[in-house]
């Protein structure tokens, strides 16, 4: 992460810890433009598709909504892989990444973007955004090392899509965290606002990473312990010393619960990784879950525009399915 990375990210900290205390004041970016929707319908695990505005009933701090359009595949797509990984598989996926990107692009249509973030001792967005076509060109990246979880997926998140395009991110990640300035707290917050699904999948490690633990499990605090009288040096190790007490001194004992919580806030899923899973896969059945799902529009009436706003939404006529989509967002 670079440093105009690190101090945006330490502005955004600061800015919503003031907004914890007057969220009236924060905004909501698609407010001005009308508000966008994603939603999952199906039956079982059959994605329901054919529906119209007319099959949907949408209400904005229960208030109901008029539904001005209602779009599936047709809409643009910026996706944002996000590979965390500190175990022994991750040499395996920098060896295919370059393929699997190609893999993964050949999933997308022409006029969609792809960017992808890795965790090795800092956040680093590898290319930028990238036609699709172009993912897989010129990949050269490490993972591992002292993983900065949190702020990648703050970086993640924040990115605003243009009004005519949907944002997705896939997070592959086995849940260490060490390093962030961002805490799980302000990952749930930024969740809230974004305008993106964050689909979060959750791989086990296999091998003893430097922290060893998942978020918040109480082999953290054992290894901050050992952690705690390095032998100084000015090597990597020394390094990653200073990055792993500077902002976590204390294990986050929610920190894995508060970034499903997150996912699910976007309306997106969380689901363990199987074994053997590549990257390809986890992001293949992220993205037909993605493209699956509707996206409704509409202009909020009826409603104050600022603060909190519940959403709800359901089917018409009491038809039976499983809905999944945001839960609301932050007027302005």
């Amino acid at each position: 992460m670079s440093r105009r990375a690190a101090v945006t990210l330490l502005i955004v900290v600061a800015a919503l810890s003031a907004g914890a205390r007057a969220r009236q004041r924060s905004t909501f970016r698609a407010q001005a433009q009308g508000v966008s929707v994603d939603v999952s319908v199906r039956d079982g695990n059959v994605p329901v598709p054919g529906l119209g505005a007319d099959d949907f009933i949408l209400y904005d701090n229960g208030v109901r909504q008029t539904i001005t359009s209602v779009a599936m595949s047709a809409v643009p797509v910026d996706v944002t892989i996000f590979l965390g990984t500190n175990n022994q598989t991750a040499s395996r996926q920098v060896e295919t990444l370059s393929a699997d990107l190609r893999r993964i692009a050949a999933l997308l249509r022409p006029e969609d973007r792809v960017r992808l973030l890795t965790l090795e001792n800092q956040v680093t967005d590898v290319f930028g955004w990238r036609r699709s076509a172009d993912a897989g060109a010129g990949i050269n990246v490490q993972i591992g090392g002292v993983q900065s979880l949190y702020d990648a997926c703050v970086l993640a998140l924040m990115h605003p899509p243009d009004p005519d395009r949907r944002h997705l991110i896939v997070a592959v990640t086995d849940g260490v965290e060490f390093g962030s300035v961002a805490d799980s707290t302000t990952v749930r917050e930024i969740a809230r606002r974004a305008e993106a699904v964050l689909h979060l999948v959750v791989v086990t490690p296999v091998g003893p990473p430097p922290s060893a633990t998942l978020p918040g499990a109480p082999g953290q605090a054992q290894a901050m312990a050992n952690l705690a009288n390095p032998v100084p040096n000015t090597t990597a190790a020394g390094y990653l010393f200073l990055r792993a007490t500077w902002f976590h001194v204390m294990p986050d004992e929610q920190g894995l619960e508060r970034l499903q919580e997150a996912a699910r806030l976007t309306g997106g899923t969380v689901r363990q990784g199987t074994s053997g899973e590549t990257l390809v896969d986890a992001f293949r059945r992220a993205f037909d879950d993605f493209r699956q799902s509707y996206l409704l529009r509409y202009t909020a009436e009826g409603v104050p525009p600022a603060g909190w706003h519940e959403l709800r939404v359901e089917i018409s006529n009491g038809r039976k399915f499983s809905i999944r989509a945001r839960r609301g967002y932050v007027g302005g």
